[in-house]
Formats: structure tokens, C-alpha cells, sequence
């Protein structure tokens, strides 16, 4: 189908690197060296990071340099670090040019939250709309996924819940839990 098609509007990528060795920036350019909009549907992408090297936040700028979109509809990813024993960000927010939390049209959230218990060998993720309140997932169906380890490490279960935490079946699937 031609419409699915994406004729790329940018002929290089830059990636600056700051002086801690990440990726601060990644911008996008046409021949010229002017900005360009990547297939995501903006020019750069700012990283920001904490002392312990995680990223804390990624904002997107249009071709003029000011806060952009990405495809999807956010302009900026805000990630949060709590005492999660893998050190992985526990909730990550999708915000609009204002700041404000925004549901996405690709994700079809506004934020996640991850929980940890049991040193990591539980992950629940709950999804909530810009409001705060659990929102079932329109492409599979559900607003919560708990995934449960073993202890090497490998995925034994994965359930899935509706809004008022009760059992649902993953749309996809047609199922409500897997056991591996």
C-alpha cells in the first residue's frame, strides 16, 4: 500500500555525546545540513540523565528547534527511579508541549507504572490516562500485565488484568494467562 510507505526526509543523523560518554542529542538532517524530521516525526531528541548514568527525561524539537511532537502525540518521555531493586525506572510519563501528562495515539496511555516486589521476579505494569486512572489497553485489552521469574531469571507466567484488576483475556491471545 503506498500511503504505508515513508519517503525519509533527512539524509544524516548527528548524535552528540556528552562529557560522561552518553548520547545527549540526536539530530536529524537534510543534505544541506538542515534540521529534518526523522520518520518519528521530529528533528532532535534531547536526553537528560541523573549521576547514576539513567535517563531521566526525552524532549523532541521540530525543525524551528522548538518542543516538537513525536509520532504519537507527546513531546517529552519523563522517566522516574524509585527504590526498584533492578534499577529500572518505576513509572515513565508521557507529557504534551505544556508539560502535562497526555495519552498517546500510538501507546493509547498517558503513563506507566512498573512495581517490582519480590526482588524483581514480579513485574506488574499498570497503564493510566492522563487523568490517573487504569486504562485498558484498545489494542490488547487490558490495563494491567503481571509477568512472574524464576530464579535464573526466565519468564514462568504472564497474566493479564481489566480496570478493576479481575482477569481478562489479552485480545491478541484470547487468553488470560500464559505459563511458560
Amino acid at each position: 500500500d503506498e500511503d504505508d510507505e515513508f519517503t525519509r526526509n533527512y539524509s544524516y543523523i548527528r548524535h552528540t555525546i556528552n562529557k560522561e560518554g552518553n548520547i545527549s542529542k540526536i539530530s536529524y538532517h537534510d543534505a544541506e545540513g538542515n534540521p529534518a524530521f526523522c520518520e518519528d516525526g521530529y528533528a532532535v531528541k534531547n536526553l537528560e540523565y541523573d549521576d547514576q548514568f539513567r535517563i531521566l527525561s526525552e524532549s523532541y524539537l521540530g525543525t524551528d528547534g522548538q518542543p516538537g511532537q513525536a509520532d504519537g502525540g507527546y513531546s517529552q518521555v519523563k522517566y522516574t527511579y524509585g527504590s526498584d531493586p533492578l534499577d529500572k525506572a518505576t513509572v515513565i510519563e508521557y507529557l504534551d508541549r505544556n508539560g502535562n501528562l497526555t495519552l498517546t495515539t500510538k501507546l493509547g496511555y498517558a503513563y506507566i507504572h512498573y512495581d517490582r516486589p519480590d526482588q524483581g521476579r514480579r513485574i506488574i505494569r499498570s497503564y493510566y490516562d492522563a487523568s490517573g486512572m487504569l486504562i485498558s489497553l484498545s489494542k490488547y485489552g487490558y490495563a494491567i500485565m503481571e509477568q512472574l521469574y524464576d530464579e535464573r531469571g526466565f519468564k514462568i507466567q504472564e497474566s493479564y488484568y481489566d480496570t478493576k484488576r479481575n482477569p481478562t483475556c489479552r485480545k491478541d491471545y484470547r487468553i488470560a494467562e500464559i505459563h511458560y
